[in-house]
């Protein structure tokens, strides 16, 4: 037999075998065909309908623009990443304006572990914060008029033993004094109602701090940890940054409790003035002492400002 004459009966065979599939897949295609159509002309309003919005849609996007909106949600992604690092690492560097000092924070590895970060942090604070910094700085609190010739002759020595190196020194003036500016930016206890009491109770929440009512009673707020929670209430303006800064003052300065891992790198006011804690005569205690107590000052006069405002 031929090689034409063994592929014809090849194909004859393979015709008579599958014929009948063929035709029963002849009739689906058919069938289907014929599904396809009426789903075509039943969905056809549909893609019409899709095709219009889509035309629409495309044609508002091309009116926004986009960099605008880049250039005003940049600058919040960006704060909130120097917040995210700041409180991973306990550095209340919070309110302190340098941009080249902010980016290169920023470009430390975040996912690096809290000690790691917190070391690179201290050079960069170390480099940053000098001289020039700490004149601006003693400037800018003599200028603060709520406080007494008394409280700025502390604050006024607190920077020179800084700048003198008697760390210690610093760190016990500026703690001692933390409770009595604190209680003068307050003012008199307080007891909150509606809106007040359940935003206080929120924020109080996350530091176990009583609620601002007892037994259905608003209690009268006078605590430490109270009064800070209440400037943070009262602040305006930058509500995160406030909160961050009020989260480390009721969490590390006013902690009740004598942890190692922290009071190795903070200041705990508590511990500190009744001398469960001694390993504060460090540069970085002395810093951080500085650097909360500028936070206070600002946001304590802030808030003062706004509340002799609604007296008036």
């Amino acid at each position: 037999m031929t090689r034409y004459a063994e592929v014809t009966k090849s194909l004859s065979s393979f015709r008579d075998q599958y014929s009948e599939s063929i035709s029963a897949a002849a009739e689906v295609a058919k069938r289907s065909a014929a599904i396809a159509e009426s789903m075509r002309s039943a969905l056809a309003p549909t893609y019409e309908l899709a095709r219009s919005v889509s035309e629409s849609v495309a044609k508002i996007v091309a009116g926004i623009d986009f960099s605008a909106m880049r250039s005003a949600v940049l600058p919040l992604i960006t704060q909130a990443s120097y917040i995210k690092i700041l409180i991973k690492t306990n550095w209340p560097l919070y309110l302190v304006d340098d941009k080249e000092m902010l980016d290169e924070i920023l470009a430390l590895d975040a996912n690096s572990d809290a000690k790691t970060l917190g070391d690179a942090i201290a050079d960069i604070a170390r480099e940053r914060l000098g001289t020039k910094w700490l004149t601006e700085l003693r400037k800018r609190w003599n200028n603060h008029d709520e406080l007494t010739r008394g409280e700025r002759e502390i604050l006024k020595r607190a920077i020179a033993y800084f700048e003198s190196r008697d760390y210690a020194a610093c760190v016990s003036l500026l703690m001692c004094l933390f409770d009595g500016l604190l209680t003068k930016y307050y003012g008199k206890p307080v007891k909150l109602q509606g809106d007040d009491a359940e935003i206080f109770d929120y924020l109080a929440s996350k530091h176990g701090i009583s609620a601002a009512a007892k037994e259905g009673e608003p209690r009268l707020l006078r605590a430490a940890k109270d009064q800070v929670v209440v400037l943070v209430l009262r602040s305006e303006g930058g509500y995160f940054v406030w909160k961050a800064a009020g989260d480390y003052i009721i969490d590390v300065i006013l902690t009740n409790n004598m942890d190692e891992d922290i009071a190795l790198h903070n200041p705990l006011r508590n511990k500190i003035c009744h001398g469960a804690q001694t390993n504060y005569g460090t540069w970085e205690h002395a810093l951080k002492s500085i650097l909360v107590t500028d936070i206070l000052i600002r946001l304590g006069s802030m808030t003062l400002a706004g509340r002799e405002g609604d007296e008036e």
